[in-house]
């Protein structure tokens, strides 16, 4: 079984700052750094990190040759990446503070360029069981949920950023994986068991992950609800904390783990990562939640 991730490719523009500005404010950075990322990247490497066999699918520009030169180093299949003639990569610019929190700012670019031909011609390589991930950073979202589940295929959903959402089928959906934030937005409930009860109520057969940073995270499906601790740490950078999360939890499920396996290992990945600067180079490697 694999996974077929339909998911963005950002060139990260970051900027550590000692706090965000205020509106109106100018302030300096005492750091800046160019890299890799795109949830869809940083989940397709979490995912291989995790022990997966992953096939990204998505565009890039002209300027994107290092976006494909990551999918090549971590051995992540880029048969199904185009290259667009007429539109820039995507890229990101984060902030992140002292405390490690981060604000982002996304321009998708070619993300939202991939074409109906581009989807097809990768669903073909699919089989039963396989997993179709995606994000909300790039376009026709409703079709590859749409036409992987005809195909019988296990369709994963990230709803961030969570915008744009009003004709995603999600009733198709197998897994909702989303955090506190984007539950907040969907629901309109800050209290996170409000938030659970609704989207039960309204998608009876979905698995809900709901993920709430320092504070963990909750599983519920049907009449099954499971808590599970985040593990302490001093937090140095949260960026793709959450795409670890997804990574490593997707591994779990691919590799016939039970649930609360799945848990303990994307929580303790998920962990890893925020004492790490950057995105995909604070994503660990499978061996690592065993030392």
């Amino acid at each position: 079984m694999k996974v077929l991730n339909f998911g963005s490719l950002n060139i990260d523009h970051t900027y550590y700052l000692n706090h965000f500005p205020a509106k109106g404010e100018t302030i300096s950075s005492f750091l800046y750094e160019k890299n890799c990322g795109g949830k869809g990247l940083n989940q397709s490497v979490a995912l291989k990190r995790a022990g997966c066999d992953v096939i990204h699918i998505g565009k890039i520009g002209k300027d994107g040759e290092m976006l494909l030169n990551i999918l090549k180093e971590e051995n992540i299949n880029s048969d199904y990446v185009i290259i667009s003639d007429d539109v820039p990569s995507g890229h990101a610019i984060i902030f992140i503070d002292k405390n490690g929190e981060n604000t982002i700012v996304i321009y998708p670019g070619a993300n939202k360029e991939i074409e109906i031909s581009q989807i097809d011609r990768a669903l073909a390589i699919g089989e039963v069981d396989d997993i179709v991930l995606i994000q909300n950073e790039i376009n026709n979202i409703d079709y590859i949920a749409t036409k992987a589940k005809e195909l019988g295929l296990r369709v994963v959903f990230n709803p961030a950023p969570f915008s744009d959402l009003d004709e995603f089928p999600f009733d198709l959906v197998d897994i909702l994986i989303l955090n506190e934030t984007e539950g907040l937005k969907f629901t309109g409930e800050d209290d996170p068991n409000k938030t659970l009860e609704e989207i039960a109520e309204r998608y009876p057969d979905i698995k809900i992950v709901l993920t709430l940073g320092e504070q963990g995270s909750i599983y519920k499906f049907k009449g099954e609800k499971l808590f599970f601790n985040a593990y302490p740490v001093d937090v140095v950078d949260t960026t793709a904390a959450g795409d670890t999360f997804i990574g490593f939890f997707l591994s779990g499920i691919l590799n016939g783990k039970n649930i609360n396996d799945c848990f303990k290992d994307a929580t303790l990945a998920a962990a890893i990562s925020v004492t790490r600067k950057g995105a995909i180079k604070s994503i660990p490697r499978l061996e690592e939640l065993n030392k």
